[in-house]
Formats: structure tokens, sequence, C-alpha cells
């Protein structure tokens, strides 16, 4: 098999198999893998709000329990990115077992874990910015200014 970082790299058949030097069947196995991550970026749709509600659940549980609305805030932006730290790390796991051993199970866990944790990271970023910092700064500390 090759590399499966290649899936990501070379996407299009004719040039993998120009650029890697690998089988038509090989190139028809990162094709197939190719639409695969394909489809299942589009359900990072739906691990974009998990990282919100988490914030927000905990922000609400922190200040139940008498913590100041600020500190609350922090702490749970700190969760946040620790369990975003945590996928990141198990994506890099996975990603470096399906270079022993590119079984299905592993291909598909790496490929759902890429896409939770960029959600994830994103959502964080986004929302640790937002929480933390004046409005007014978001656009300039986001860079869409």
């Amino acid at each position: 098999k090759i590399p499966f970082l290649n899936i990501l790299a070379y996407p299009d058949t004719p040039f993998l198999q120009l650029k890697t030097g690998v089988s038509v069947a090989d190139c028809d196995f990162v094709s197939t893998w190719t639409n695969y991550f394909g489809v299942i970026q589009f359900f990072g749709v739906l691990f974009a709000p998990l990282s919100g509600a988490i914030v927000d659940i905990l922000n609400r549980r922190f200040t139940r329990s008498g913590y100041l609305q600020a500190d609350a805030m922090r702490t749970a932006c700190g969760i946040s990115l620790i369990l975003t730290s945590l996928l990141g790390i198990a994506f890099s796991v996975c990603s470096a077992a399906v270079h022993g051993n590119p079984s299905d199970i592993n291909i598909w866990a790496t490929l759902i874990l890429e896409v939770a944790f960029r959600a994830f990271l994103y959502g964080s970023h986004a929302n640790f910015i937002s929480s933390l910092f004046p409005s007014t700064s978001f656009g300039f500390l986001y860079g869409l200014r």
C-alpha cells in the first residue's frame, strides 16, 4: 500500500500515479478514500457546534458553583482547549497507526478524527477570542481586518 498522506497530498489519480509510481489498483484505492474524505468533510458542520456547547455547559456549571463569570469562562475555554488538544493527539496517533496498518477501520477513524479536530480547533479559537476579548477586537484578532 502507499502512504496514507498521499491521499491528501495527491488527490488526483493520474497525478498520484505519475508522482509516486504506484499501480492503477493503488490509485483506485486512493481515489476511493479521497472521495470518502470529501464526503466526511461535510460532516464537520455537525462537530462545529459541539465545541461551543461544551463551553456553554461548562460555563453555566462553573457559574452555578460559585465562580465569577470571567473565571468561569476562562476555565470553560481552557477545558475546551484541552479537549481540542486531546482530539489532535488522537488524530496523530491514529494517523501513525494507518501507516503501519492501513485497515479500513484505522482509515475511517483517522478521517473522522481529522474532521472533528479541525472543527473543534476553529470553533475553540473563535470561542476563545469572542469570550475573552472585547467584541470590537474580534475581527482584528481573528484575522478579518
